[in-house]
């Protein structure tokens, strides 16, 4: 009676399959969700065009989309600078211009 559906190496290997497989669909749909917009994926409306998440982690959004964007001239400073100087005006010298400016935060 050695049935090799029985054994150790056939449940070990089964098991690991699992957890492989597993592993790859989560991945794949953190990849897809890009719940920061780290990644660039593309969005769809209605499933992952809204990122949430991004409002309420505002550094770590804001690095991924310097990284991104790769602006030459940046808007540092407080709530302030965040509303009242404008990223997108005719002003500026350099485009694009990005604005780090964080709200609710102090030197």
């Amino acid at each position: 009676m050695n049935s090799t559906n029985n054994s150790p190496a056939s449940f070990l290997r089964g098991y690991a399959i699992t957890i492989i497989v597993t592993g790859i669909l989560i991945l794949s749909f953190n990849v897809f969700m890009d719940p920061y917009g780290a990644l660039g994926t593309p969005r769809f409306e209605g499933i992952n065009a809204n990122k949430p998440e991004l409002s309420t982690h505002t550094r770590l959004g804001k690095t991924f989309v310097v990284l991104r964007v790769q602006p030459k001239g940046i808007v540092l400073g407080t709530s302030r600078s965040r509303q009242g100087l404008d990223p997108k005006h005719e002003g500026w010298d350099t485009s694009p211009v990005y604005s780090l400016a964080l709200g609710a935060s102090n030197s």
